[in-house]
């Protein structure tokens, strides 16, 4: 698997000492970092394909109602 070194970055905001966490839970801090890490593209592409999924019914949710009751534009011009 490894690290994309390409990716881009962006800010990380730790609320508890991540070397004490992992003192506590047992093993080392790069053990537990590269599990996180390795989880981190699964769990991302689950997410754009949700949201892509949301976004095919909020387009057909629309055409439904366009052709159900035509567009705004259309019902103004006719006033």
């Amino acid at each position: 698997m490894g690290c994309d070194h390409a990716a881009p970055r962006r800010p990380v905001s730790l609320k508890t000492d991540p070397v004490e966490r992992c003192k506590s839970e047992g093993g080392s801090l790069s053990a537990h970092l590269e599990a996180r890490l390795s989880a981190g593209p699964g769990k991302r592409a689950a997410a754009v394909e949700t949201e892509r999924r949301r976004t095919v019914r909020a387009i057909d949710a629309l055409a439904a109602l366009y052709m159900a009751h035509g567009s705004l534009s259309e019902e103004m011009q006719s006033l």
